[in-house]
């Protein structure tokens, strides 16, 4: 008969052989079904730990017809399962669209909620609307910090009375910053109705914006400007295209930063700004994407562990591109497509995310497939130098659940030793699985 301490040794095994002998990107339990109906833009934030919480928008959760109910989050334990039952982000009483939603999340599993607020106020009579405090055509961003159990900490605020495309990061202690992008574009017709098409537009110079705030909630400051386009000219019957669009932040425990973002100026790219936990800026801007890989760079997304390494990845075109950087700010490879998969075909770009271990592995998702209607998420798993982990995992094995094949949009993280958490949509139904590191 085995003596205790063999017994207990025993039981511990028996305990940590899923983990053990887990291969890197091995399923770890059964997909978790985090939401029933959903509708897009769905985002995970995970600490080191392996706390982890979702936000989205999707239908109402009780019938409602208040849309702000419509921004949803949701908790997820460090072994996957969820935590409470879904958050409604905003409140009962709150007017107006939500959407693009971003979050992020600190050491004690505090967290924050971005996302774009709309609030129009259409006249029937004036051919345009006019961007005013209460009458724009561009959203505000506005923001909500959550305690780690998932209550409110304070009413939502507003980070910016203009913008779009906002994301999030937060250090260890919970200090954050938000940022966004700003359309140049003063006066705009809605293309077709009600308004004739031939309305004039404005613009003028489109801007990469941030703002930093304490861990309570308190700005620390006005919003700082990061990156400024030529005035964009103004056009008749077509509406000028931004210049500069999407950013993407990232940050270490301490409150250093990198914000990222895209720049149709003098051609395309993908630049970057690293910022210390002050928000100074550390060295000139940088240009991420080069060569073939920038040529029509879009949608970068950022991951940075806490000691500062950091990853960035983007679409080109039909492909996805991934970069990785150390501590100090130093590419650690050039810009590269990842390697075809097993069956002979690439990962298309859709709108890839990433996320980061202490190490510095990578994991990549993406969506794949040429017709739409029959698109796939993946995920595969790169080492801090580049090479790859693993081939292209699929996000779920065998067919899609019902009623549609469609996988249409992801996002991952991971947590300190390299389990990643991926997050993936389909057509009705929002979904979470867990996937062991290296």
């Amino acid at each position: 008969m085995p003596t205790p301490s063999i017994r207990w040794l025993l039981v511990l095994l028996t305990v940590l052989a899923p983990t053990v002998l887990a291969a890197p990107g091995d399923r770890l339990g059964a997909p978790v079904v985090i939401a029933a109906s959903s509708d897009s833009n769905p985002d995970v934030a995970r600490n080191r730990n392996g706390a982890a919480v979702v936000t989205w928008t999707g239908p109402l959760i009780d019938g409602s017809t208040n849309l702000g109910d419509t921004l949803l989050a949701q908790r997820i334990a460090p072994d996957g399962s969820l935590q409470g039952g879904v958050i409604a982000v905003r409140d009962r009483d709150a007017r107006g669209g939500a959407g693009n939603p971003r979050v992020a999340i600190d050491a004690s599993g505090g967290f924050v909620v971005v996302w774009e607020h709309t609030l129009p106020f259409v006249l029937p009579s004036v051919p345009f609307v006019l961007e005013l405090p209460t009458l724009r055509i561009s959203p505000e961003i506005r923001a909500r910090r959550f305690t780690p159990d998932g209550v409110p900490a304070g009413n939502e605020f507003i980070v910016a009375l203009r913008g779009n495309s906002p994301h999030v990061a937060v250090d260890d202690v919970g200090n954050l910053v938000v940022v966004w992008a700003v359309d140049g574009t003063l006066v705009n017709a809605t293309d077709g109705y009600p308004y004739p098409t031939n309305t004039p537009r404005v613009a003028l110079a489109d801007r990469i914006e941030s703002r930093r705030y304490f861990a309570n909630g308190t700005a620390q400051g006005p919003a700082r400007e990061i990156d400024r386009s030529p005035r964009r000219p103004l056009l008749l019957n077509d509406r000028a295209p931004p210049l500069l669009v999407n950013p993407s932040v990232a940050m270490d425990s301490t409150g250093r930063h990198v914000v990222a973002w895209t720049s149709r100026v003098d051609g395309q790219g993908i630049f970057a700004q690293a910022f210390d936990a002050v928000g100074d800026a550390r060295g000139p801007r940088y240009l991420v994407s080069e060569g073939p890989n920038g040529v029509s760079a879009q949608l970068v997304s950022l991951a940075m562990n806490r000691d500062g390494a950091h990853a960035a990845t983007w679409a080109n075109g039909a492909n996805v591109v991934l970069r990785h950087y150390d501590t100090s700010g130093a590419a650690l490879t050039a810009a590269f497509t990842p390697p075809p998969r097993p069956d002979g075909s690439i990962a298309l770009g859709g709108e890839p995310r990433i996320g980061i271990d202490d190490a510095g592995n990578v994991a990549l998702c993406s969506s794949d497939g040429g017709n739409f209607a029959q698109r796939r998420v993946s995920l595969q798993l790169f080492r801090a130098n580049g090479t790859p982990l693993t081939a292209a995992l699929p996000a779920s094995l065998g067919p899609t659940p019902p009623p549609s094949p469609l996988q249409y949009a992801c996002s991952v993280a991971m947590r300190g030793d390299g389990e990643s958490l991926l997050v993936y949509a389909t057509r009705g139904t929002l979904y979470a699985q867990r996937f062991a590191g290296p």
